[in-house]
């Protein structure tokens, strides 16, 4: 749509018909490796714990079909795993995008959860 727009522009102007732009596009998402953290992974089942204590269920698991930023994450040697409320199916990144209430309140009684549980072991003072 933005080349027809300069198309449209250039053909009516006799200077830039003799001087066309150059429209170079950059690359917007760089190819990354797949982050594939095993299930037994500690912090996977850190997490599975934290969404069974929280909802008093198991967790379905899965894979994002495409980029985040865990995948730079991994590459920076960081561990990741992803979880949130909402699926690509409710619009992500699109004209109205949603995640219903509920999905955003289970997720955040997960998150703390999984704070609690991460806190648990630190020493009472805080160092």
């Amino acid at each position: 749509q933005i080349r027809t727009a300069i198309a449209g522009v250039v053909n009516i102007d006799s200077w830039l018909r003799e001087h066309p732009p150059v429209i170079e596009v950059p690359v917007i998402h760089q190819i990354l490796e797949p982050v594939n953290l095993p299930l037994d992974h500690p912090v996977v089942q850190q997490l599975a714990a934290a969404y069974r204590d929280a909802l008093g269920k198991e967790p379905d698991f899965g894979s994002l079909p495409g980029p985040c930023d865990a995948n730079i994450m991994s590459e920076a040697g960081i561990t990741t795993v992803i979880f949130g409320p909402g699926d690509l199916g409710m619009n992500a990144h699109g004209a109205n995008e949603y995640v219903p209430v509920q999905q955003v309140i289970d997720a955040c009684k997960v998150y703390a959860s999984l704070m609690i549980d991460c806190c648990a072991d630190l020493p009472a003072d805080g160092g």
